[in-house]
């Protein structure tokens, strides 16, 4: 019978020795991967930061961005000048709602008009998002800067009420549009209330503030 050996004598195992591995190459290869994933991804967000501002950008007299400005809208005031001299000429509220620069209400109490109000009635009840005005008369620049105008107007609407300030405009951008702070949402009218006005300049200066157009912008 064949002897399979002794028991206790240590047995010779074969095999392939492997070198030791480096971990280097692993490392590097995540770093640059992750190098390059948060380029592409910062290359993303810029390329993409011009529309999330669009997006997020709110609707002003440049850009009303999608309103829809409201038609058939009516006008009235607390009071209007009638000038006499040489000739009878009228500045009724109307003439803020007319879309003609060369028009405009004004007015027609002592002094810069504080408290005097201008009305407007509105179609149904628009959601009005965006309201624009051109301060001061803006047929020309000569009477733009010889008339008052607003400062702060109050403005109220079936929201509520909020004041708001006019900046100062420069005289190159007399017949610019400016939108009021409002409180926004349905409305059947919208009631501007002088709050502040500044009197115009020069020696013919009138301290007769002037309305020269007003635009209602709502959502559909």
């Amino acid at each position: 019978m064949a002897s399979r050996g002794n028991a206790n004598e240590p047995r010779m195992w074969v095999g392939v020795v492997q070198p030791p591995q480096s971990r280097w190459p692993g490392v590097v290869g995540g770093l640059l991967i992750g190098i390059l994933t948060a380029v592409a991804t910062s290359l993303l967000l810029l390329a993409l930061t011009p529309l999330f501002k669009s997006a997020l950008a709110e609707a002003d007299c440049d850009d009303p961005r999608g309103l829809h400005l409201v038609s058939g809208v009516g006008a009235e005031s607390s009071s209007a000048l009638t000038e006499s001299d040489p000739i009878i000429v009228e500045h009724p509220a109307a003439l803020a709602i007319d879309g003609d620069l060369g028009t405009s209400w004004v007015e027609g109490v002592d002094g810069l008009g504080k408290n005097e109000t201008l009305t407007l009635t509105l179609p149904g009840t628009p959601d009005v998002q965006l309201v624009c005005v051109i301060n001061g008369y803006a047929k020309s620049e000569a009477l733009f800067l010889r008339n008052a105008r607003v400062r702060q107007f109050t403005v109220k609407t079936d929201q509520g009420i909020q004041p708001s300030m006019l900046r100062q405009k420069p005289v190159a951008d007399y017949a610019a549009y400016q939108s009021l702070a409002i409180p926004k949402g349905s409305t059947t009218e919208i009631v501007l209330t002088i709050a502040i006005a500044v009197g115009g300049v020069g020696g013919d200066r009138a301290a007769d503030t002037s309305i020269s157009e007003v635009e209602v912008w709502a959502r559909d």
